[in-house]
Order: structure tokens, then sequence, then C-alpha cells
């Protein structure tokens, strides 16, 4: 779950994303003024990612920005599944290893790795 903190902090790197456009006069105030007033209806990490996207492929700033989510995203479900197989391959190393497995599937998520596999639940 992320924190109104964490959030905030997100907001600031993609302002800092969008100012660095503006600095390289790859944007002009119009586009400036426009996003920061879409971006800030955001209410969350997803609704700003929503949000980005359909400026990622003018703005090469905006598209860097969402690749960080990405690989943050990745790393963080990287550390979840790490506590999960460290508990889960004590009782059953097979499963352990299908689950460290799908969880490096392209796109995978968490909820998406409890639906496949609902016993992990007791791990988290």
């Amino acid at each position: 779950m992320q924190t109104k903190a964490s959030f905030q902090n997100l907001v600031d790197r993609l302002k800092h994303h969008i100012n660095e456009e503006f600095t390289r006069r790859k944007m002009d105030l119009a586009h400036l003024t426009a996003l920061l007033y879409i971006f800030g209806y955001a209410k969350n990490e997803d609704e700003l990612a929503v949000l980005a996207k359909p400026f990622s492929d003018r703005f090469p700033a905006i598209e860097s920005f969402l690749n960080e989510i990405k690989i943050n995203e990745k790393k963080l479900l990287e550390k979840e599944i790490e506590k999960i197989i460290k508990k889960i391959v004590v009782e059953n190393p097979a499963k352990a290893s299908e689950i460290a497995k799908a969880g490096m599937e392209e796109g995978m998520t968490l909820n998406k790795l409890i639906e496949k596999y609902p016993e992990i639940k007791k791990y988290i």
C-alpha cells in the first residue's frame, strides 16, 4: 500500500521530469500548465500513470517517468516474492519454484500472483 508521502514523492518526481522538458525547451508553457493541471487530478500511482500515458509518446521525460514506475514496481514485486518464497520453500520447494517462475512473468503483479496462488496470502 502506498503512503501519502510516497505518492507525493512520485508526483514530485513527475513534476521534475516535466520541468526538465520545459527547461530544455521541449515543452511550451501551455503544455506544462495543462499537464500539471491534469496530473493534479491523480489520487494514487495508478491514476497518475493512466493520466501520464497518453503524453508519453510526445514527451520523452514522461515516458522516462513511466518506465521508472515500472522498474520500481518490478523491484517491489521481486522483494515480496522473495519473502514469500523463503517461507514456502521450507514446506514445498516445488511450489516455491513454481511461484517464483510465475512471479517473473511479464505483467505480473502481486494481486495477479495471489489470484493464481491464493495460498500465498498467509505468507504476506
